[in-house]
Formats: C-alpha cells, sequence, structure tokens
C-alpha cells in the first residue's frame, strides 16, 4: 500500500523491444506493483501482457463463488452511457469534479485543461491516463451501474445476503487505447464483458473487461480488464454461505 503524500519511485525498463516492464518501488525498495507498458498495434505473436499472464494463470474453482454468479463471458445486458465533464461530479465512485482531480494530480499536462486544451493535436482538452478508470468504472455522469442476466436460481442468496457486501478492493488494472485519446465533454457507450474468475484463502476476484465506445460513431476507443477483489472475512456467514454456493454447483 501506498500512503497519502507518500514517496515513491517509478521505473520503466530500457529495452528495444514493443513491450517495456514498467513497476514502482518505495524508497527502501519495497516493491509496490509491476505491470508491462506497450505502443502500437497488437497480434497473437506479441508477448502476453502482465494482465494477459494473471489471467491465464488463474486456476479453475472447487465448487461456485460466492460474489460472482454468472459464467465466465456474460456481457452486460445494455449500453451503459459514460461522460466526463470540468464542472460535473464525475460519480459516486468518484464523488468530485474533473476539474478538482486537475488540481491533485501529479502528471499535469496542460492539454488536460479546459483553459489550454485547444493547443492539444486534437483541439480539444484529453483526460489523463488517472481518468481512464473513472470514465470506464461505470456510474459516471449520473449513469446508472452495468446489469447483467438476472438468475433466477439465486434468490435464496439475496435473501440471505439482505443487501449486504464484502469490503472489496482493485488488484490488477490494464488500459488498451485503440483509437485514443478520450475526450473531455465527449458521450461515450460502454458495455462489459467478464472474463476470469478465482479466489486466494481470503479472498473472491473476478477481471471484467469493459469496451468504450464513442457514441456518434460506435468505434472502439478503449479497453480496461480491471480485477476486482471481495474480502471473504468481512462478510459476516461467509463459510456458511459458500457451502451452500458450493452444495448448489455439486448439484449441476
Amino acid at each position: 500500500m501506498v500512503g497519502h503524500l507518500q514517496p515513491v519511485r517509478c521505473f520503466l525498463e530500457r529495452s528495444d523491444a514493443s513491450q517495456r516492464k514498467v513497476w514502482m518501488e518505495h524508497l527502501d525498495g519495497r516493491l509496490v506493483f509491476d505491470g508491462t507498458a506497450s505502443v502500437g498495434t497488437r497480434n497473437a505473436s506479441s508477448p502476453k501482457t502482465m494482465a494477459q499472464t494473471k489471467i491465464a494463470n488463474v486456476k479453475p474453482v472447487k465448487g461456485r463463488l460466492l460474489f460472482t454468479r454468472h459464467e465466465m463471458g456474460t456481457e452486460s445486458l445494455e449500453l451503459e452511457p459514460a461522460r466526463i465533464d470540468f464542472d460535473q461530479v464525475v460519480g459516486p465512485l468518484f464523488p468530485f469534479t474533473h476539474r478538482r482531480k486537475l488540481e491533485l494530480i501529479t502528471e499535469f499536462h496542460p492539454w488536460f485543461s479546459e483553459e489550454a486544451g485547444s493547443s492539444s493535436p486534437w483541439g480539444r482538452p484529453i483526460l489523463p491516463p488517472e481518468s481512464f478508470n473513472q470514465i470506464m468504472l461505470g456510474m459516471v455522469g449520473g449513469a446508472l451501474g452495468p446489469r447483467f442476466p438476472s438468475l433466477p436460481g439465486d434468490a435464496w442468496l439475496e435473501e440471505a445476503l439482505k443487501g449486504r457486501t464484502p469490503v472489496g478492493l482493485f488488484g490488477g488494472c490494464e488500459v488498451i487505447l485503440h483509437a485514443g485519446p478520450v475526450f473531455v465533454g465527449e458521450d461515450y457507450q460502454c458495455r462489459r464483458q467478464l472474463v476470469a474468475c478465482g479466489e486466494t484463502p481470503k479472498a473472491e476476484f473476478r477481471w471484467t473487461r469493459t469496451f468504450l465506445y464513442e457514441k456518434k460513431s460506435g468505434k472502439l476507443v478503449a479497453k480496461m480488464t480491471l480485477q476486482d477483489m471481495q474480502l471473504k472475512n468481512s462478510l459476516e456467514g461467509y463459510a456458511e454461505l459458500r457451502a451452500r454456493s458450493d452444495a448448489t454447483q455439486a448439484k449441476l
């Protein structure tokens, strides 16, 4: 973990390869995170990214997870609107305006601002990488969250949970720009797909891929593959509910 205003060091591997290693360390050398970065068109012969490697190494689940119920490959039911403006609160997951965020980020560039955005090569302000997860995570610009197909057989679980949810946190995250940049004040649409799920002794997790489309043209602008984790012990009665969930899987 990194605390507020705690200094860290970021590194990019020196290499002629199209894909480089990236990582971050505390000042004492402890690793914060590692990953990969690349530029250019990817194909089947391209080396796997860090996220792709992590997903490929997910072990099959014994039984049935409690917090991820759908089959992998399931897509959200409809396109979700997505838009970030300078002076509108981004959304309930990010309760601040984009303008306020730009006042705080450390990787500021004039092209991000309303005042100097017209000087960018596109003649308008662009979103910083810091905001990619905001526009693709969901519920931005007043939009509702994603909906997936209902599972009638899970009525018992909804009754048992009574609206309770586990403590969650993010693990890995990968963003690929296909036709970037992403603009401030532009209308986009998102669709989501579950791509992997698994568990550790302390948490369940899933990887969800979000596709960001330009609304007016329908072209794919970006993709985000995000791992979110749910802590098992943060939900009272998890062990009993998981045993019941595993039993329902055994009957299928």
